[in-house]
């Protein structure tokens, strides 16, 4: 089992994670990995200088690596199972549609996060973070090698300092993502891979689809919306966010601005759509959850049921999951959530699957007696997908039931955990109605 870790493509390290209840449990050997982030891994101009997804490129060739010498390791090259969770599920799932990557490995577990519209940079989006990065880092912008040339030139801190995810925070809008992430740069994605992937006659659609496919999301993956939501945006649409999250700050603040980045058509009557959609009247408390579950089905929950979706239709088996565990000893990898916060956040399944202390130093994360028992199954899970492309978790367990375009099965890792079907169905079918499709952007690499 071949780990990615998470950290918005921006920081994170995979040595963190102690995957020894993984390797002893479910009787696995677990690789992790490094790989280049932020704007020294996701660079891209556009441009023959800087072509970008370089750390999609360290992830392959660790690939490669495994794949050419796990057998001296006791394992074996043709059943390796890539996995990762928040960017580390981008990251697996951005590999699963590259075909070069045929016989590197044969299954993938998408831990919220998979390819979005969002994700892959656009050119226009690649013009506007330029012109912001140019300005920050005072280089020359007439020509793009002395402008690489001068960003050597800068110190490694200088560049963190000027281009992390926080101090790249605009005090009028929330950011959805940073402007370092995957590209389409003519040899590993030719287009937009999610335009690719719905031509089912494609290689890259052929391929991801002759792939086994887990993927999931936490029950709200919006706990993230208070960290995005810093306090210059608080003054600017004057709320306090542990009270509450006004209709006008995910009107105006969060939807209007993802609207604009993402999309060139109808974006005017797409905007009063998504507003109406997660905006209410019920009360403050009611509004404010709605703002984090607006966060997660954008950036989380609706592009995970899409890929599940084109998945199902192929030969490799497919099996969707949503964890619900809220624990008395949470993560919070956002930070404590207001009172009015309900559900289990962002990366709150780790614990259940990793030693994760050395990366959570400060918190306690025990699991009670029940969790454990959660643990247990949740790795008996993960780990007989990884060896048999089907989740079985002994006797005593929830027959986990395949995802299909029929009943949309998923189970619900919870206590007590449950077999459902049709996740967010009302959201889904809205947000597939309104999205107008995504249009090409071919990119044909130059010779250098």
């Amino acid at each position: 089992m071949f780990w990615i870790h998470g950290g918005g493509l921006m920081n994170g390290n995979g040595d963190v994670f102690d995957g020894s209840l993984l390797t002893m449990q479910g009787d696995v050997i677990l690789v992790t990995i490094n790989y280049r982030l932020g704007i020294f891994g996701f660079l891209a101009l556009d441009h023959p200088a800087a072509m970008g997804n370089y750390g999609i490129w360290d992830q392959k060739l660790a690939l490669q690596w495994v794949h050419d010498n796990i057998e001296s390791f006791g394992g074996n090259p043709n059943s390796v199972t890539i996995f990762g969770e928040s960017a580390g599920g981008w990251s697996v799932s951005f590999q699963s549609l590259i075909p070069s990557n045929k016989g590197l490995f044969q299954r993938v577990i998408a831990q919220s996060g998979v390819v979005t519209r969002a994700g892959v940079l656009s050119k226009q989006m690649i013009r506007d973070d330029f012109k912001d990065l140019s300005e920050k880092v005072n280089c020359p912008v007439d020509d793009m090698y002395q402008f690489t040339d001068c960003l050597r030139d800068k110190s490694v801190e200088m560049l963190l300092n000027e281009t992390n995810f926080f101090t790249s925070m605009s005090n009028e809008v929330a950011k959805f993502n940073s402007a370092y992430q995957p590209a389409i740069d003519g040899e590993l994605y030719m287009e937009h891979p999610l335009l690719l992937l719905e031509d089912s006659s494609s290689d890259v659609s052929i391929f991801f689809r002759s792939l086994d496919f887990m993927a999931g999301t936490t029950s709200n993956e919006g706990n993230l919306v208070p960290m995005t939501a810093h306090p210059g945006l608080q003054a600017r649409y004057e709320f306090n966010v542990s009270e509450s999250i006004p209709a006008k700050f995910v009107c105006q603040g969060m939807l209007n601005p993802y609207v604009d980045r993402n999309f060139n058509t109808d974006k005017e009557q797409l905007k009063e759509s998504l507003c109406q959609f997660y905006t209410t009247e019920l009360s403050e408390d009611a509004q404010s959850l709605l703002a984090t579950h607006c966060y997660a089905d954008l950036s989380f929950v609706f592009p995970t049921l899409k890929m599940l979706e084109n998945h199902a239709a192929g030969k490799g088996t497919t099996y969707q999951y949503q964890f619900s565990r809220e624990s008395s000893k949470p993560i919070n990898i956002a930070g404590p959530p207001p009172k009015w916060f309900s559900g289990a956040g962002h990366a709150e399944e780790l614990k259940y699957m990793f030693d994760i202390s050395r990366l959570f130093k400060h918190l306690d994360l025990g699991l009670t007696d029940e969790e454990k028992t959660l643990s247990r199954n949740i790795i008996q899970y993960w780990t007989s997908f990884a060896k048999f492309g089907r989740p079985v978790a002994g006797e005593d367990s929830v027959q986990w039931k395949e995802f299909d375009l029929e009943d949309r099965s998923y189970i619900d890792l919870d206590v007590p955990t449950t077999m459902k079907k049709s996740m967010k169905q009302d959201m889904f079918k809205f947000l597939n109605e309104k999205f107008p499709p995504l249009t090409s952007e071919k990119h044909e690499r130059d010779e250098l």
